[in-house]
């Protein structure tokens, strides 16, 4: 569809197939601006009132340049450029200008503005301009199909011929290049420009099926917006404790289960009294040394702190008595 859209001018004209458009401009095509779509000198064309006769290949030509900017928007060209298949990558061999990597930095630029989501440790000690060179390094690398894109098995892989980009390069872009693989990840990745489309088709239908591209745009974003916003607050209100119907992911009722454990005799209040974890150093630590020799209330309640309720050979009682007179000896 890249290809498509980006070679439409090399249409030959066809001067046989003649007719005769009269019909008024619709209504997506009366929002759009003129100056906005208003061509380079070298291949803007001849306005042609609506009510003159066209070829077919003229009136292809002159639809298309009537939308060239709109299709030919920055994420398209990169898409356009990282696209795996064999004469989309011959085409942009051909056809790549400055003007095209100019929009590509734009968009590298831009899917790097701090807070990064790129993961690899190495791009947050980069600067915007590194960032760019770099990218220009791997995407060289790419074109020429050198390291780490000299592997022929990875080209005639089968996500190449039925052009899964995203599952490409998630799978021979992302781990071996530091932004290559992010951009392209992000760039050719469907998902969006799905749940966006089928945005659209809830919002142009019916009667509205002739909204201008403005109105569709907004209302689409409105529509996507407010279809997050419920799923999150359906989300919190099942995952509450007192989430009522029959998809509650928790309930009173699991709070308030207890197995039926009293009928055994089992006291299950002490369950529910949350345990202290106790840390127990199975050694006779440096501070022991000194405090099993010490008859001062201090080193009892150190040494009770560390072994008292403990069952082994010996049971530690509620306090520790030391002998008279025996300052040598050990108090336990």
């Amino acid at each position: 569809m890249l290809k498509s859209s980006l070679t439409v001018h090399n249409i030959v004209n066809d001067e046989n197939i003649i007719f005769d458009d009269a019909h008024p401009p619709s209504e997506d095509e009366s929002d759009v601006e003129p100056d906005e779509f208003e061509a380079d000198a070298h291949t803007q064309l001849e306005v042609t009132p609506y009510n003159s006769i066209m070829s077919f290949g003229r009136q292809v030509i002159w639809h298309w340049s009537k939308r060239k900017v709109r299709i030919e928007h920055e994420y398209a060209i990169v898409g356009w450029a990282l696209c795996v298949m064999e004469d989309i990558r011959n085409d942009v061999m051909e056809r790549l200008t400055g003007v095209h990597r100019d929009m590509i930095e734009k968009v590298v630029s831009r899917l790097h503005v701090p807070p990064c989501p790129n993961s690899n440790p190495a791009v947050s000690a980069m600067s915007s301009h590194e960032i760019i060179d770099t990218f220009w390094n791997e995407f060289k690398a790419f074109q020429n199909r050198t390291n780490p894109y000299h592997d022929a098995s990875r080209w005639a892989s089968y996500d190449v011929t039925i052009g899964n980009l995203y599952l490409w390069h998630e799978k021979y872009s992302l781990p071996y290049t530091t932004v290559l693989g992010y951009v392209a990840c992000r760039v050719t990745k469907n998902g969006p420009a799905e749940r966006s489309w089928g945005a659209v088709k809830q919002v142009k239908d019916g009667k509205r099926s002739h909204l201008s591209g403005e109105s569709t745009e907004k209302r689409s974003i409105l529509f996507v917006l407010s279809k997050i916003a419920q799923a999150m607050i359906e989300c919190e209100k099942m995952e509450k404790i007192d989430a009522a119907g029959g998809h509650q992911m928790f309930g009173d009722d699991d709070m308030n289960f207890d197995l039926e454990l009293e009928k055994f005799g089992i006291d299950t209040g002490a369950l529910k009294v949350r345990q202290v974890e106790r840390v127990f150093r199975a050694w006779v630590e440096d501070w022991e040394e000194e405090a099993r020799k010490k008859n001062d209330c201090v080193s009892e309640a150190q040494l009770l702190a560390k072994y008292k309720g403990l069952v082994k050979l010996y049971y530690v009682c509620q306090n520790m008595e030391f002998p008279r007179g025996g300052k040598d000896r050990d108090g336990t």
